[in-house]
């Protein structure tokens, strides 16, 4: 197990490095599947996932999911989300552990949800989530969302976290088609 600990750790210190360095240069648009995006950056989590028996469930809609983005960027914000829900849920015992991925158009917008069954975050830091690097974890592998935020904003999309303490959380992206 310690092993494997050093390994999440270590896709975190790479995680993080990555978002620095993307998070420097602005968006290089272009037309991206987003379940494509989405895909990719759950691949590199497999391992990770099944060792934990984290179940994945997508939710993809059968529309085209196309929006103009930074693919490389994206894939650094759903990989900051994923491996935050993957440490929420990896420590729980006897409760299932689920991430879900819902993606689909709305209108003028593409919506990009993603909920996992981990242990919530109390209320009063929700507000603080984007704007300070706050981990609610010991260990403090938390990955800063705020980082996240800032490549949404670049891409004129916004992004909300809803939470429930000891149901989970979920946080939804909302992209400009």
């Amino acid at each position: 197990a310690h092993v494997a600990e050093g390994a999440t750790q270590h896709i975190a210190q790479v995680v993080s490095e990555m978002m620095s360095y993307t998070r420097l240069r602005p968006p290089e648009f272009q037309m991206i599947e987003m379940d494509q995006i989405v895909d990719s950056a759950l691949d590199l989590l497999e391992n990770d996932f099944s060792k934990h028996e984290i179940q994945i469930q997508k939710g993809y809609s059968p529309n085209r999911m196309a929006a103009e983005a930074d693919g490389s960027q994206m894939k650094q914000v759903f990989l900051n989300l994923f491996m935050n829900a993957l440490d929420a849920m990896v420590s729980q015992d006897g409760k299932p552990k689920r991430l879900e991925i819902v993606i689909f158009p709305n209108v003028k917008e593409l919506i990009v949800k993603i909920r996992d069954t981990g242990p919530g975050i109390p209320a009063h830091l929700i507000p603080k989530l984007f704007t300070d690097s706050i981990t609610t974890k010991e260990k403090g592998s938390g990955i800063d969302l705020s980082i996240a935020h800032q490549i949404l904003q670049a891409h004129q999309a916004t992004i909300q976290a809803q939470s429930q303490v000891g149901v989970g959380t979920t946080f939804t992206i909302v992209l400009p088609i």
